[in-house]
């Protein structure tokens, strides 16, 4: 049975610092929001109370200035322990990898020189046999797995020379891990150019072939169309959304143009020879999505400053929220964060899209 699903009254936390730069969600003993101040101070608050503590002060550079159509400006991700984070600076080169312990900077991460403005510096943290990793950019085209503790390369491999064995013409982009943590999607792209999201399994990469990334039998393209960096989410283990219908032709050569709605992939399905094995979920009348969130069977779809929420099961419209328009979900808690400047707004998720 079908539950209908809506937002609980808004939760304001005012922000006293200095202004916040970026923040992303967490699950840690010193709270669930981490945030980066104008002045680089990172800093842990606990939702429920409000109180935060300073984990640590960066010296970071101005970000690369932003271009039309790139992305820019700094992101954050934290572990899934809590213990460390990343500032990354989107379409530059530089990333800082923080402990969050010791508020000492542990490494700094370089993304590669070769056209990094085209996309977000790749960045994602997993689990691994009990350990904080991270998985980096560490040139355009290949990505690395680094245990957070030790700094050891867990994906250890040698160079590659164009049209020698392994290598990999293709321009990592945002990283998102799938609910379980099975598998990555990357939303990179190859030149002509057209945007080609890909998968593959983590623990094959991680636990037996270093070149995975690059040419494992678990790695797959999607799709290819005439643009990238398009909101993306994992509907569940096996399912991604990537917003634009308009993007995702069958005949593989979509012309980038704005069509509201999503096209579906399912990770295991085989892709035909020709085009791809996505379906459409049209979304009438939608202006160009910002952030795409997914809990529970229920799709939020931001943009334009306020969000509609919708069944995955049924793709039927549960509810539009005007006035709403969060950058991040906190999964644990059930909750969608809208942060500016000065503070957080949560909103709770109530009811689902799919029988409980």
């Amino acid at each position: 049975m079908t539950q209908r699903c809506a937002l609980g009254l808004p939760r304001h936390l005012v922000w006293q610092g200095a202004p916040i730069v970026t923040a992303c969600t967490a699950q840690a003993a010193w709270g669930q929001w981490l945030l980066l101040t104008a002045e680089g101070g990172l800093h842990g608050m606990d939702l429920d109370s409000g109180r935060s503590q300073q984990l640590a002060q960066l010296e970071l550079p101005a970000p690369t200035p932003p271009r039309p159509y790139w992305p820019h400006g700094f992101q954050l991700h934290c572990a899934p322990s809590g213990g460390y984070a990343v500032v990354a600076d989107n379409g530059g080169s530089f990333g800082l990898l923080v402990n969050l312990g010791t508020g000492q900077v542990v490494a700094q991460l370089h993304g590669g020189d070769y056209h990094p403005h085209t996309v977000p510096f790749s960045i994602a943290f997993t689990q691994h046999q009990g350990r904080d990793v991270l998985i980096h950019r560490t040139d355009w085209n290949r990505l690395d797995a680094m245990d957070c503790a030790t700094g050891a390369n867990l994906t250890a491999r040698d160079g590659t020379q164009y049209e020698q064995p392994h290598y990999l013409d293709y321009f990592h982009g945002g990283l998102l891990l799938s609910p379980s943590g099975e598998h990555v999607l990357d939303d990179g792209w190859v030149w002509a150019p057209v945007g080609v999201p890909t998968v593959w399994s983590l623990p094959a990469w991680l636990e037996g072939n270093p070149w995975e990334s690059e040419d494992g039998p678990t790695r797959r393209w999607l799709a290819q169309g005439e643009g990238w960096a398009e909101p993306c989410v994992w509907l569940d283990d096996g399912r991604i959304a990537i917003w634009n219908l308009g993007n995702w032709e069958e005949d593989g050569f979509g012309d980038g143009g704005h069509v509201p709605g999503v096209t579906v992939f399912d990770i295991h399905a085989p892709r035909p020879e020709d085009g791809h094995g996505g379906t459409a979920w049209p979304m009438p009348e939608l202006p160009r999505a910002q952030h795409l969130h997914c809990m529970d069977g229920v799709l939020c779809v931001v943009a334009e400053g306020q969000s509609w929420l919708w069944d995955v099961a049924t793709q039927a419209l549960l509810a539009q929220v005007p006035g709403f328009a969060p950058q991040g979900l906190h999964r644990e808690r059930g909750e969608l964060l809208q942060w500016s400047a000065q503070g957080v707004e949560i909103r709770q998720v109530l009811g689902g899209g799919k029988a409980r």
